[in-house]
């Protein structure tokens, strides 16, 4: 298991699967996003947070202090 704050945005295009599920918050993976979703294909891991269903509120790990912006940029690989 890996835990950490990645700073990485990771799309939920089908591409991505079996290492990212389709229901992660960003329509598009920045840098970092593409960087751990190759860590997680090298490893043979997938980033848990992407998984399961959650309403949008829930999948934010970080919020701008604006309080209007959230992005999924921590993340748990299993």
């Amino acid at each position: 298991m890996v835990l950490g704050d990645c700073n990485a945005k990771v799309d939920r295009e089908e591409n991505n699967h079996p290492y990212a599920g389709r229901n992660g918050l960003h329509k598009e993976s920045n840098e970092n996003g593409y960087k751990l979703l190759q860590f997680a294909a090298a490893a043979d891991m997938i980033i848990g947070g992407t998984i399961f269903t959650h309403n949008n509120i829930h999948k934010g790990t970080w919020r701008l202090p604006d309080g209007t912006t959230m992005n999924q940029i921590d993340h748990v690989l299993i």
